[in-house]
C-alpha cells in the first residue's frame, strides 16, 4: 500500500523538480512592414530574410559586437518581417532586439528620405519646365504612395519557465499509471 502511495509521489517530485532545473527562456518578438521606396535591399523581403539572419549584417547593421545567433527571421504576407530574439535575460532579449530595429529603421529612414527628395525635386523640375509632360502624374503618384519602413507589430515578450507545474501533474499521473500497471500485471498473468 505504502508503495502505491509513493509512486506517484514520487515520480511527480522528480518530475517537477527536473523541470524546475530548466533554465527561464524569454523570447522578444516585433513585426516590421518594409517599405516600398524601391531599394534593392532594404525593401526587397527576401534579401532582408537572408540578410537579417547572418550575424555579420546584424553586427555591422547595429554597429556593435553583440551575439545575435540565436535571433530568427520570417516572413509574412504583405511584406512584413517577423524578428524573434531569444535569452535568458527577459532585458537583455528585449534590449537587443530593440537595437535591430532601432538600426534597420534609421538606416530605411536614411535611404527613403534621399527617395523622397529625389521625387521631389523631379516633381519641381517637371513642373517648372514642362508642366505637360506624360510622366508628371506617374511621379506624383509615386511619391503620394511613398512610404517607409515601420514597427507592424509593438514588440512582446514572452517568458517560458519549462512549465514546473504542469510537468509535475504529468509525473503523478504517470506515477497512478504505474500504479494500475503493478496491480493490473499479476490479475492478468493469474489467469
Amino acid at each position: 500500500m505504502w508503495l502505491l502511495i509513493l509512486i506517484p509521489l514520487l515520480t511527480g517530485a522528480i518530475s517537477y523538480y527536473m523541470a524546475a532545473q530548466a533554465p527561464v527562456v524569454s523570447t522578444a518578438t516585433a513585426e516590421i512592414m518594409l517599405g516600398n521606396f524601391q531599394d534593392s535591399i532594404l525593401t526587397n523581403d527576401k534579401l532582408m530574410v537572408e540578410k537579417l539572419k547572418t550575424e555579420k549584417y546584424l553586427q555591422e547593421l547595429t554597429s556593435s559586437e553583440e551575439d545575435f545567433s540565436n535571433m530568427s527571421v520570417e516572413l509574412k504576407e504583405g511584406k512584413i518581417l517577423i524578428l524573434s530574439l531569444t535569452d535568458e535575460d527577459k532585458n537583455r532579449a528585449e534590449e537587443r532586439l530593440n537595437l535591430v530595429i532601432d538600426s534597420l529603421l534609421s538606416e530605411s529612414e536614411a535611404v527613403y528620405e534621399q527617395k523622397e527628395k529625389m521625387l521631389k525635386k523631379q516633381v519641381e523640375d517637371m513642373e517648372e519646365h514642362n508642366p505637360g509632360a506624360e510622366s508628371l502624374p506617374k511621379l506624383t503618384d509615386e511619391l503620394l504612395n511613398l512610404r517607409e519602413t515601420e514597427i507592424h507589430q509593438e514588440m512582446s515578450v514572452n517568458t517560458s519557465d519549462g512549465g514546473s507545474v504542469k510537468r509535475g501533474v504529468f509525473g503523478v499521473i504517470v506515477g497512478l499509471m504505474l500504479n494500475v500497471f503493478i496491480l493490473a500485471v499479476p490479475e492478468i498473468f493469474r489467469d
